[in-house]
């Protein structure tokens, strides 16, 4: 199930670089500040401003973000890369209680970066099965959607029988 591997790891390089640039932000407007206020340029102070408030109040909420998401890449990485279904392994190999595997299994199940599996009162992971997208198939014949019956692609309208 590596299919979501891109989206928990995308989410945790853009909450990366969402930390840092917010970090970067909070020195850069003050010196903002300081130089258009001493200069009398308004627009850089303006601008500054709104840089030191961003970057004050958005830093520390981003980088608890991503050290949330980096707190559950080894529970991520076991179960994804390793196949380790069951929250009691999970623990003792990462070396952490039973209870705080659980809250990030849930989290990790509930934010949708584990897609396919459901947590089990049991604390396994079972696999789900996706339904797979049905495919619209057009009668040649009249252009009407084909139905499947006995494995072959029949359209209620004509008749037709097409095999798969």
């Amino acid at each position: 199930m590596k299919k979501n591997n891109h989206g928990f790891k995308g989410a945790m390089r853009r909450m990366l670089i969402l930390s840092l640039a917010l970090s970067i932000l909070l020195p850069a407007g003050i010196v903002m500040i300081v130089l258009g206020a001493t200069n009398e340029i308004w627009p850089v102070m303006i601008v500054g401003i709104v840089f030191t408030v961003a970057g004050f109040y958005g830093s520390p909420v981003s980088w608890t973000t991503f050290g949330t998401l980096a707190s559950h890449k080894g529970v991520y990485g076991l179960i994804t890369e390793d196949g380790v279904l069951d929250a009691e392994v999970i623990a003792a190999t990462l070396g952490e209680k039973r209870k705080s595997v659980d809250r990030k299994l849930n989290y990790l199940l509930t934010h949708r970066y584990l897609t396919g599996y459901v947590l089990g009162a049991d604390g396994r992971l079972v696999r789900t099965e996706a339904e797979k997208p049905k495919r619209l198939i057009k009668c040649p014949n009249c252009g009407a959607s084909l139905v499947e019956k006995d494995g072959d692609m029949i359209c209620p309208y004509c008749g037709g029988r097409f095999g798969n």
